[in-house]
């Protein structure tokens, strides 16, 4: 009688624990998984195959394509979309757990991967439209939607061994910056 009770409690424990974890799950997916998406982790590539690490939740994972010379990182999350050139090759975009800016909803750094400096040539900025209705501060706007204000923080130089990346290549890749549906 003793050894079926024990197992009746463990069966029970074991299927609360994955109750728990599977709540746990549902919870998160339903917020909008912000948490889980603090990198990305989308590598920057040139040919026709993207890395793709840490994209918990499909419908958040922003892509990059190849389309010739020229590489599109794409967010569906915030519908926008960025052309780079080839000096971007091997960076990476981060969505930065909590934005430096304490308006803005979401922040999305452009970092060389593999590098032992964290070099952040390009940040870009989603603001919810109600929360920046006197424009912004500390960032430059560089679009609007019916939902949110996009800007964008450069570095103010660069590094020694980042100069492929300068003000003219930012300003260049800026001018690409479209809203997408």
């Amino acid at each position: 009688m003793k050894t079926k009770v024990k197992i009746a409690l463990v069966i029970i424990l074991a299927a609360a624990l994955i109750g728990a974890v599977v709540l746990y799950l549902i919870n998160k997916k339903q917020k909008g998984c912000d948490s889980c998406n603090s990198l990305e982790g989308i590598q920057i590539n040139s040919d026709d195959t993207t890395t793709v690490t840490g994209s918990p939740v499909a419908s958040t994972a922003p892509s990059v394509s190849a389309p010739t010379d020229s590489l599109v990182y794409t967010n569906s999350t915030y519908r926008f979309k960025i052309t780079l050139s080839e000096v971007w090759k091997g960076y990476l975009v981060e969505r930065a757990t909590a934005p430096t800016d304490p308006l803005a909803e979401a922040q999305f750094d452009f970092v060389l991967g593999g590098s032992s400096q964290r070099a952040v040539p390009l940040s870009i900025y989603v603001y919810p439209i109600g929360k920046v209705s006197g424009g912004l501060t500390g960032s430059t706007e560089i679009a609007r939607s019916s939902q949110y204000v996009f800007g964008y923080r450069t570095w103010s130089s660069a590094p020694s061994d980042f100069q492929q990346i300068t003000e003219k290549e930012i300003a260049d890749r800026l001018a690409t910056f479209q809203l997408t549906n």
